[in-house]
């Protein structure tokens, strides 16, 4: 869970990056925070042999140009300014955060992008070989 949490709290942070109103120590801030809300969140929902459940849970969302409230927190709590984390990050994204695999896709026909991928838990169907 770890490793995913940190792919996509560094994926979050690369667009607040690019404000000049923040600085490396916001930056930072604001990642630490992203890194435990969404650990305290996921505890109870994070299962690698079900992977896909409770996806729609452990989503980040922005829509209509409101953001994720566990962004907003992480923003609060870094003194990143809220005006600044809304008008970095895009408008109808979704972060998917599961077991072995992060992703995201901006705008409802976007394509679906990989941020990480790994095929350890996976499960792969090999022919009985005589």
């Amino acid at each position: 869970m770890l490793l995913e949490i940190s792919c996509a709290s560094d994926f979050l942070c690369r667009y607040v990056a690019s404000s000049s109103a923040c600085t490396p120590q916001i930056i930072q801030a604001f990642k630490e925070q992203i890194s435990a809300l969404m650990q305290a969140k996921y505890t109870n929902h994070w299962d690698p042999q079900r992977p896909h459940i409770g996806n729609g849970y452990r989503a980040i969302t922005s829509f209509g140009g409101k953001v994720d409230p566990l962004l907003c927190e992480a923003a609060q709590k870094s003194e990143l300014p809220l005006q600044t984390l809304e008008g970095h990050i895009p408008r109808d994204l979704v972060l998917w955060v599961e077991p072995f695999s992060v992703s995201f896709r901006v705008g409802d026909h976007g394509s679906i992008n990989t941020i990480y991928d790994s095929t350890r838990g996976k499960v792969s169907m090999k022919p009985d070989v005589p």
